[in-house]
């Protein structure tokens, strides 16, 4: 039991790096040899890792290059699976968008109540945009909150007041 927690540690790092021996299943899965640790893998090419603590699965998809592409946590929520937060980067390893979703209690899947909160980035870092947007489970996505958005320098150039994203009321439907 005590080598779970290192052998979880260990495949996030290597998280990008694939060796030459790959075995490819019926069901769209693969399996990677790297550095000895064998790792299922979905079709989309992303590693996953489990944590040890909480159980939520978390994702590294990764460029030809080497680079970092697109990092994901997922939980299961009312008999489906949630994303919990998502970054994206450009082919040279720079964050592009953030994303965090917050979710309400919904008793069922369709009925959970959902804010997502964005984040876009310049690739000098600085902050692009921040919006908001609401909608529950497979549902249409509505823009809430207040949207912000700035110029390379990081000024802030335009704000804009949505709908409100806590009264569990889809606005522009």
């Amino acid at each position: 039991m005590n080598y779970i927690f290192p052998v979880i540690i260990l495949t996030f790092l290597l998280g990008c790096s694939y060796s030459e021996e790959e075995r490819n299943f019926s069901d769209n899965t693969k399996i990677h040899k790297r550095d000895s640790i064998h790792l299922a893998e979905p079709k989309h090419n992303a590693v996953e890792s489990v944590d040890s603590i909480t159980g939520n699965h978390r994702f590294k998809e990764c460029y030809a290059n080497g680079k970092l592409k697109h990092e994901w946590e997922e939980i299961q929520m009312n008999g489906g699976i949630a994303v919990l937060a998502e970054q994206f980067y450009d082919t040279t390893g720079i964050l592009i968008l953030k994303k965090e979703y917050d979710y309400s209690d919904g008793t069922t899947y369709d009925e959970t109540h959902i804010v997502l909160k964005s984040i876009e980035y310049y690739p000098t870092g600085l902050v692009k945009s921040r919006t908001s947007e609401e909608y529950f489970m497979m549902g249409e996505r509505c823009p809430c909150g207040i949207w912000e958005y700035f110029d390379v320098a990081g000024r802030l150039t335009k704000k804009e007041q949505k709908g409100s994203c806590e009264d569990l009321k889809i606005d522009c439907l």
